[in-house]
């Protein structure tokens, strides 16, 4: 059977590299470098153009190398033997090579179950792809994007989607977003809102239009993944930005409205603030409290680029902290938590010195209660004592003994709760 497949393969792929001679002199020229970089998201960017070939693509005929196989076949090969049967030379991986390869991602199952999440299930092909990408080993995006941008599988139309993470050409840019206005395979177009660099959806035209289509989609996934990108920081100061967040944290769908509510506050309005201090104020919405603080959170916790200070937020913040009467639901599971997620501690302190609005014994008395409480619950009281120690002083944090003492040590959530202190102090 492996034999008959290299020789399949063999084949189609000197067919291709044929082709590939005859459309020579056909190659895309690589516009300027626009703005996007996977930096944006925290990562380090892949160049455009990787040390490969950047041999032009053929036409769209007949380079579909896997067609030959079927998915028996494709389940009984090893990585290795998959590696080996299309690539003449890892080291240096042609465009007509990568795109057979990636045409076997048809055998590769979309996961799409209740969460939020539609992804590529793990196979060979997903595995092979990754290392390569990791060693940086793909060839330049103009030779094969033209090809798996017009594949019929829409596995591979999703995986591509990737490339709108890291730095592309002008030209590159608009070869994705023209097939994007035709797409309709919602695993492709969940792939692009999320894949899609944060300041390439603001400051790109087409890219822009294409979030704000989608989150008029029919499916919630891809509005959930539209609202990542409708909330964040290089929209700040955009009112349509605001408007369409806004709406979108009263979405129909639950998914939705909790990418929306934790995304919100990278906007740092204060139409927005309000919105979220709404959905706070409504204990029928508890399941997104956690979500919105945590935006609250961005707006005024902002210890890694200390660009937002935003006071009002904090006050809210506050407000909501110190509702009483507390119950399993009030303060909301996770509202703590998340403030302790944003935190950053080792740049806690510079912070500090440029917020003239945080009052360390003042948030210490809001925390200090929910920890004393035993009406909330136990897991968040727990939670508070984690805050304490990280953002008030040790004197502060050491008083919290002799009131702990002072609880009923019969009661099993108090005993909890000493132990996450003794904890903490460790």
């Amino acid at each position: 059977m492996k034999r008959t497949i290299r020789t399949i393969l063999s084949v189609l792929l000197a067919a291709a590299m044929l082709l590939t001679i005859a459309a020579c002199g056909k190659q895309e020229p690589t516009g300027s470098t626009n703005e996007t970089t996977a930096a944006d998201n925290g990562e380090t960017a892949a160049p455009d153009s990787a040390d490969a070939t950047t041999e032009p693509v053929p036409d769209n005929e007949g380079i579909n190398a896997a067609d030959g196989m079927t998915q028996e076949e494709y389940d009984a090969l090893t990585e290795e033997e998959l590696r080996d049967m299309f690539l003449s030379d890892p080291n240096n991986m042609k465009p007509e090579e990568f795109i057979a390869l990636a045409e076997t991602f048809r055998f590769t199952a979309i996961e799409d179950d209740d969460s939020s999440i539609m992804q590529l299930a793990d196979s060979k092909t997903k595995s092979l792809l990754n290392y390569m990408q990791i060693r940086n080993k793909k060839p330049a995006p103009e030779t094969y994007l033209p090809q798996m941008l017009a594949s019929k599988y829409p596995q591979v139309r999703g995986y591509i989607m990737n490339d709108l993470y890291y730095s592309l050409s002008d030209a590159n840019v608009k070869l994705i977003m023209d097939a994007l206005k035709t797409e309709e395979d919602p695993f492709v177009l969940y792939s692009a809102c999320k894949y899609m660099a944060p300041r390439l959806a603001v400051q790109n035209a087409d890219a822009r239009s294409f979030v704000f289509r989608m989150t008029e989609s029919e499916y919630p996934k891809v509005r959930a993944q539209a609202a990542g990108k409708i909330g964040n920081r290089y929209a700040e100061k955009r009112p349509e930005y605001a408007e369409k967040i806004i709406e979108l944290m009263k979405d129909e769908s639950a998914v939705v409205r909790e990418k929306a509510c934790i995304n919100a506050g990278n906007l740092n309005e204060d139409t927005v603030l309000d919105a979220l201090v709404a959905i706070l104020n409504d204990p029928a919405q508890s399941s997104l409290h956690d979500d919105c603080m945590r935006s609250l959170a961005d707006m005024w916790l902002d210890n890694v680029y200390h660009d937002y200070a935003n006071e009002k937020a904090y006050r809210a913040t506050l407000d909501y902290l110190n509702k009483t009467p507390r119950s399993g639901d009030q303060p909301a599971f996770g509202t703590v938590s998340c403030l302790k997620s944003t935190l950053k501690e080792e740049q806690f302190n510079e912070w500090k010195e440029k917020t003239s609005f945080y009052d360390e014994s003042e948030f210490f008395t809001a925390m200090r209660g929910i920890v004393l409480d035993a009406d909330a619950n136990s897991g968040i009281r727990g939670d508070a004592i984690g805050i304490i120690k990280a953002m008030c002083s040790a004197e502060l944090f050491g008083s919290l003994r002799a009131d702990l003492e002072k609880l009923d040590a019969g009661d099993t959530h108090n005993q909890w709760v000493m132990e996450a202190y003794e904890k903490a102090a460790q």
